[in-house]
């Protein structure tokens, strides 16, 4: 326990599976905790820390026994929605109604490769406020495929946002996403 406490997790309920994503679009990693019993969404904070978020996201009205989760912008907002697995084989979706700030999606694209949604590769950011990354893949833990796109949290600013690819085969691009876009596609140069 001495590492979930200084973490601020409280796992009273049996884990199933975790999605790892910016839920809040804040630039810091939340965690989507399955279980037996109640669910538990925790919010990054400043400090290194997790914040249980579970009753104030309403997610606390649905008690359920799940057992693995995913993450894809479901409703085209670019915010992160989640689609979680029952037990029972029931799937349910949660779209998020309140992120507070910006969300980027970036989905690659080769035309002219054999891996043509380009997974395996590096995407990152570049802000004022520093660099986030995130290796695109479409498929972790059990029963569980996010969608093939990379997802950023950008918090409150705005303006035009530097991305920078390194595909799989090594290849790098540098690509610029335009001021207050919620979505852009890097297509790769040749």
């Amino acid at each position: 326990r001495p590492a979930e406490d200084r973490l601020g997790l409280d796992f009273r309920e049996r884990g199933y599976g975790v999605a790892v994503a910016d839920v809040d679009a804040d630039g810091r990693e939340d965690l989507l905790v399955c279980a037996h019993g109640q669910n538990r969404l925790y919010l990054g904070t400043a400090d290194g820390r997790f914040v249980d978020a579970t009753e104030a996201s309403g997610l606390g009205k649905h008690r359920r026994w799940s057992v693995a989760a995913s993450f894809g912008d479901l409703d085209g907002d670019g915010d992160l929605d989640a689609v979680h697995l029952e037990l029972s084989g029931e799937v349910h979706a949660l779209l998020n109604e309140g992120a507070q700030g910006r969300g980027l999606v970036v989905r690659l694209h080769d035309p002219e490769g054999s891996n043509p949604r380009g997974l395996g590769a590096c995407v990152r950011v570049r802000t004022a406020s520093g660099t986030q990354s995130r290796w695109l893949a479409s498929g972790d833990g059990y029963a569980s495929a996010h969608e093939a796109a990379a997802h950023f949290g950008l918090g409150e600013r705005e303006g035009a946002v530097q991305v920078l690819v390194r595909w799989p085969d090594g290849f790098e691009q540098e690509d610029l996403a335009p001021a207050g876009a919620r979505h852009h596609t890097v297509t790769r140069s040749r």
